[in-house]
């Protein structure tokens, strides 16, 4: 009777076995593509952040300026 292996392997072993580097490599490429994410997330929050201080520090400076001359 067959039933389904391979020299007394099961073909689901064989499967297994045969991809467990692609698997490795694949939770590899998840893992580095979700840390390239965050980093690029909390680059962009702090350069908001750099672009809101300055608008903010220019808006002072200039309100600042129109007391002292106005």
């Amino acid at each position: 009777m067959y039933t389904g292996g391979f020299g007394g392997v099961q073909r689901s072993a064989l499967i297994c076995e045969a991809c467990w580097p692609w698997e490795a490599a694949w939770v590899c490429w998840v893992g580095l593509t979700m840390f390239a994410m965050l980093k690029l997330c909390k680059y962009h929050q702090q350069e908001n952040i750099r672009v809101s201080m300055a608008r903010e520090r220019a808006r002072l400076v200039s309100d600042r300026h129109s007391q002292i001359s106005g």
